[in-house]
This record gives C-alpha cells, structure tokens and sequence, in this order.
C-alpha cells in the first residue's frame, strides 16, 4: 500500500534551517568570542543583520540582530568578521514612552586591519633619520 503524502511528511524529519545554534539568551547571558560570519536576513520586519559569533563556551552561535537595541549597534558600530565582541543580556526595561525594551550591553574590537600597499610604501619612503635635514 502507498504511503499518503500526509504519512510521509509525519517520517520526515524537521528540515535543518541552520546548524549554528542559535543564541536565545534570559538576562545576564553573555555570548563573546570572534565574528566568523556575518549575514542578512530578510524578516517580517525588515533586514536583520545576523552575527556568527565563535563563542569562547557554545562554540558558533548566531546572534540574531533584530531588536531594536542590538540592531542600532550594528548600524553604529559596524562589526565586521574577525572581530571581537561581547554581548550581554540585560533584560526587559521600561523606555521614556513606556514600552517595554530588551536591553543589551555589547562591547566590540575591531581586528587589526592588514596596512594597504599605499600604507607600506608611505612606510617604506619615511626615514628616522635625525639628520635628513642637514
């Protein structure tokens, strides 16, 4: 006997949107570590940027960048990969309008930036020497 199309969707297993956990913190949660990833997605809501974060306990972690306090850093911050950052969830608050927000303190490093060639020569024309105007 056939299986129906209803009986074969019951044995599949759930499709695996991603294999990165993904990071769903309750206040005081911390994700750190270095930026390995960083991607956009399209939601109800808008773009929403997406950090994959290589997190110093869970190992790669997407951080998803959609409420309004972690989606305002980004904007202002700019992570990029390679980066360091640390996040922290600090819970509900109360804004001046009375809504409630989710509260986040995110700490970033920028990777050093590799010199650009222009950077390597202007280096290499520069001399210390003390008595170049002699």
């Amino acid at each position: 006997m056939a299986q129906t199309l209803r009986d074969r969707l019951i044995n599949t297993p759930p499709a695996v949107i991603s294999d990165i956990p993904s990071w769903m913190p309750e206040e005081g949660d911390i994700v750190s570590g270095k930026i390995t990833a960083i991607k956009t997605k399209e939601t109800q809501y808008g773009t929403a940027t997406s950090l994959i974060v290589d997190d110093e306990e869970r190992g790669p972690t997407d951080v998803f960048c959609l409420r309004y306090a972690l989606k305002a850093w980004v904007e202002k911050d700019r992570p990029a990969v390679g980066d360091s950052v640390a996040i922290r969830y600090d819970g509900e608050g109360t804004a001046p309008t009375g809504n409630t927000i989710h509260r986040y303190t995110c700490m970033l490093e920028h990777a050093a930036q590799p010199p650009t060639p222009a950077k390597i020569e202007a280096a290499a024309k520069k001399t210390n020497d003390p008595f170049e105007d002699e």
